[in-house]
């Protein structure tokens, strides 16, 4: 299943399987998909063998994984402006 595939998937339903779709989504391989899940990191519904991920626990993480992105940028900002103004000072 593709990435596109996945994704439909994940905004159609409420749960979805571990692996192929949460793992992909986040970009794990499968064993790590599944080492994750088991120490917590990937919420998970156990309903006999299957085992599945809420989308909204899915989604919620990989909003947070966004906009810790963008902090990092925004940080990454800030700190490249604060060089260029010490830089410019000592110049003078």
């Amino acid at each position: 299943m593709e990435l596109p595939e996945i994704i439909n998937e994940i905004r159609s339903n409420l749960v979805v399987p571990l692996w192929p779709h949460a793992g992909r989504a986040l970009g794990l391989s499968r064993g790590s998909t599944y080492a994750a899940a088991e120490r917590g990191e990937i919420p998970t519904i156990k309903i006999g063998r299957l085992i599945r991920v809420p989308t909204r626990a899915l989604e919620q993480m990989l909003d947070e994984a966004g906009n810790w992105k963008k902090l990092g940028d925004v940080i990454r900002d800030v700190a490249d402006r604060l060089d260029e103004a010490t830089n410019t000072r000592g110049r003078s």
